[in-house]
């Protein structure tokens, strides 16, 4: 009579000796619920019985890996982490549970749980059959270390790599982090010389080794030839603003801004490919053209709104950062509790700096404890603070 039931007669008459296998068929059973719970969106009744159901079931990777998703949704990365690390099972976990427990402890930057699973794991793909999966195990642990700052130890390993694109890569990052940028244009044009090697992952590097060397003549060079590789892709185009932002290159940067608009700026997509790095760049000038550009095409002004307000924020325009946000219409959609939500927080950052006083900054360390929030927001909130003079509340 119990749709999710799978116990059968036989088990439950020999239940005194059959205990760990009915224990097994009871787990199966509360999964099962669990996981249709989670399709029709039921989420508390999903999280119940999928823990019930993984507390006697330890082994079943799905449910798991279904209630890891639901406490990444609900910013509780860490939780997830250890969960999916309690799944971790000999001999090995198969490679797609592998990388979405990387993929999750590299948001969290707990790169040491990445380097030791991979030590855990390491011996058992051995043999030629197994080349490709080593490779990519090597490859986790060059982003871990990167993640890490251990840039010396990357480049040993690097150097200790036959000399193809992906080690030529891995020296040229890590000689760049290490502030080497000559160093890095040596191994670049060995890159480059060799037979068959990756010449768009070279320029594409060669752009900015140049610009950190400071040789913004060559910069020029290489992200032209770049360009010239694939003319359509707005993407190459954007790389190259950016490097030129980074550069501190006002101008250079305006005019490649014009000749993006002129390209590709017909479209609400390739408008916000450039926006959302010119947001994190805090480069409120060209963010605001790209603003503009949208408003006279007629297209969603949230995305740009959104994103005006981040770069405000970060560059200490709190006045204009409120302005845009009481402009902003009202959420709509499915995400538009996240959204309202993401507002509520800046609206009470903003009180907070513009109007410094207890009850606002009280009101704000209030708002970001009651719940789980991703690192970006307090790394935002603290600078934010900082910036506007209020170091106490940003210990809090």
């Amino acid at each position: 009579r119990k749709p999710y039931s799978l116990l059968t007669y036989s088990a439950a008459l020999f239940l005194p000796v059959r205990q760990r296998e009915i224990q097994d068929t009871r787990g199966q059973a509360l999964m099962a619920r669990g996981m249709e719970a989670w399709h029709a969106r039921r989420w508390s009744e999903a999280v119940t019985n999928l823990r019930q159901g993984l507390a006697l079931v330890p082994q079943d990777s799905r449910a798991r890996l279904a209630l890891a998703q639901f406490y990444v949704a609900t910013n509780q990365r860490t939780m997830a982490l250890r969960l999916m690390e309690a799944g971790l099972i000999e001999p090995l976990p198969g490679r797609i549970y592998l990388a979405k427990f990387f993929d999750l402890a590299e948001q969290i930057e707990d790169f040491d749980a990445v380097l030791r699973t991979v030590e855990r794991y390491r011996p058992v793909w051995q043999g030629a059959d197994a080349w490709a999966d080593r490779r990519w195990l090597e490859g986790r642990v060059f982003g871990a270390r990167m993640g890490a700052r251990q840039f010396a130890e990357v480049l040993a390993l690097a150097e200790a790599e036959p000399p193809d694109d992906r080690a030529s890569e891995q020296r040229v990052l890590a000689l760049l982090e290490l502030q080497r940028p000559a160093d890095a244009l040596r191994v670049l044009a060995e890159w480059r010389a060799r037979p068959g090697a990756s010449v768009a992952a070279a320029l594409r590097l060669s752009v900015r080794a140049c610009r950190e060397a400071q040789q913004f003549d060559a910069m020029e060079r290489a992200w032209a030839e770049l360009r010239a590789l694939a003319p359509a892709d707005p993407r190459l185009y954007v790389y190259g603003i950016v490097q030129q932002v980074l550069a501190g290159r006002a101008a250079p940067a305006g005019a490649a801004l014009d000749n993006y608009l002129f390209r590709f700026g017909g479209t609400a997509q390739n408008l916000q490919l450039l926006a959302e790095p010119l947001a994190e760049l805090a480069d409120v000038p060209l963010l605001e053209r790209c603003a503009a550009a949208a408003a006279e095409q007629g297209f969603a002004a949230q995305p740009f709104q959104t994103l005006l307000v981040q770069a405000y924020v970060k560059d200490g325009q709190w006045d204009a950062a409120a302005r845009t946000l009481a402009q902003m219409k009202p959420a709509t959609g499915r995400a538009a509790a996240v959204e309202q939500l993401q507002r509520d927080w800046m609206r009470r950052l903003l009180d907070a700096v513009r109007a410094p006083s207890e009850g606002a900054s009280l009101m704000l360390v209030n708002f970001l404890r009651a719940r789980p929030w991703a690192k970006p927001v307090f790394q935002t909130t603290v600078a934010a603070l900082r910036r506007g003079g209020q170091p106490e509340t940003a210990l809090a």
